[in-house]
């Protein structure tokens, strides 16, 4: 899957593999939650709007102090 993440236009590829890595409910992908957070990220920066929608509510759900603002922006954003 990282090879195909490699190409720079794999943004779906990248969503899944954080998705994965967040979750771990794959037995080919171990759970690590950095790694994950950082293959949305890259995603996120990649205009991958399904990227921010996941990491947006995993920040809801999992995030010790919740940024609020920056929660609200990214929801109007994918609302738009």
């Amino acid at each position: 899957m990282e090879a195909i993440i490699a190409d720079k236009n794999s943004n779906d590829a990248r969503y899944i593999l954080g998705k994965l890595c967040l979750e771990g409910l794959s037995d080919k992908v171990k759970k690590n939650e950095k790694k994950g957070i950082n293959w949305l990220k890259d995603a996120i920066n990649n205009g991958h709007i399904g990227a921010l929608e996941y990491k947006t509510y995993y920040d809801i759900r999992f995030d010790k102090q919740p940024k609020l603002k920056k929660i609200i922006s990214s929801l109007e954003q994918v609302v738009d």
